[in-house]
């Protein structure tokens, strides 16, 4: 499991793992959600300025969650060392930060996202956590991860972690409102 724990944190690139070995994650995933729920709201409300916050499965608790991720997403700088294996993976032409988000940012953004998806499963009740699985040829960025089932479309499946991991990027750079989670929210809610 740790392996397959490092690349949920790092990547959540999952594509070269077969089915067998991913069931793990979905187990660990069951067994571990409401753990991780309970950890975030602890971390939220023990902030200063957070100790209201509700974790309610609101909507409206998103603006306050995105509010606390935006100043508790941290980066460290990548030794050369690592920013040169990572540079010879990728063509010249792309540039690449010289910085990463940090191990407790990551596990920060795992919780959240749990907590992103629940929002949806509290506020409309067809939607469920499924493992998806992409055929064996063709598989794609989400092969592996524990999505938001959108039965009503096929395709495409919400992956609320992969979300809140994109919106640690843009804080790490240092942009983005600290309303991004409410407006992802409100711009998949359209989906639904």
């Amino acid at each position: 499991m740790e392996e397959l724990f490092d690349i949920l944190l790092f990547s959540q690139d999952f594509r070269e793992k077969d089915k067998k070995e991913l069931k793990i994650y979905e187990v660990w995933f069951n067994e571990n959600k409401d753990k991780c729920l309970l950890k975030l709201e602890y971390l939220v409300q023990s902030t200063l300025g957070y100790e209201d916050w509700q974790m309610d499965y609101s909507k409206e608790s998103l603006l306050g969650l995105g509010k606390w991720l935006k100043t508790n997403v941290k980066i460290q700088q990548l030794s050369e060392e690592d920013y040169a294996k990572v540079r010879a993976t990728v063509p010249d032409y792309i540039d690449i930060d010289d910085w990463t988000l940090t191990l407790e940012t990551r596990t920060i953004l795992l919780d959240a996202g749990i907590y992103f998806g629940e929002v949806f499963i509290h506020n409309y009740k067809n939607l469920y956590w499924k493992q998806y699985f992409s055929s064996a040829k063709n598989r794609d960025i989400n092969h592996g991860n524990m999505v938001i089932s959108l039965s009503n479309k096929k395709g495409s499946d919400l992956n609320p972690i992969r979300i809140t991991n994109n919106i640690g990027e843009i804080f790490g750079e240092g942009i983005g409102s600290d309303s991004e989670l409410i407006k992802l929210y409100e711009v998949w809610e359209k989906y639904l």
